[in-house]
């Protein structure tokens, strides 16, 4: 049995009003844990560290077949906003979408990272080529050339059927 066994058995010494206990009073449980936090003896080291790992990547080029079925979704996105704007619903019931963009980091020349967000589109702004949604972190600008996918299968189905009422209604 080496000294740390004869350690581990020991029961922990209970001072009962003795001079030790009037000047040493027990410690509660929650500045105990305290003593015993993570030190970050390097303020910021870890942070450094992490953004080592973070791999950026080059912006990739959209084939032409892509791009277009962006313009196709954006372009129905948008005669939904136009139609919704209309009839004053907009306000009430703004299309949820998850849109993937591409973020640029500033200090990386040109590459950045790709990201992903779900949310409600409160603004659409083809003159300024940005779209505005609504996340559960708060809002977000996602500028039009920076999309990379886009989906909101109901967004689509809704579009396409008040087109195609529409267009019945027109004879076109």
């Amino acid at each position: 049995m080496n000294r740390y066994e004869k350690i581990l058995g020991k029961q922990r010494l209970i001072h009962d009003q003795d001079a030790f206990s009037a000047r040493h009073p027990p410690m509660p449980p929650e500045k105990r844990a305290k003593l015993f936090a993570p030190f970050d003896a390097l303020t910021g080291y870890s942070e450094a560290l992490r953004e080592q790992e973070i791999v950026y990547q080059e912006r990739a080029e959209l084939g032409e077949a892509k791009q277009q079925e962006l313009d196709d979704k954006l372009q129905r996105l948008w005669q939904l906003y136009q139609a919704r704007k209309r009839c004053d619903k907009w306000a009430f019931e703004p299309p949820a979408v998850t849109i993937t963009y591409f973020e640029e980091a500033p200090e990386q020349g040109g590459r950045g990272l790709y990201r992903t967000a779900s949310g409600a589109v409160v603004r659409l702004d083809l003159t300024h080529r940005f779209l505005r949604l609504q996340t559960g972190g708060g809002t977000l600008r996602i500028e039009l050339h920076d999309i990379y996918d886009y989906s909101g299968d109901a967004l689509c189905e809704e579009s396409s059927l008040y087109r195609d009422k529409r267009s019945d209604d027109t004879g076109i």
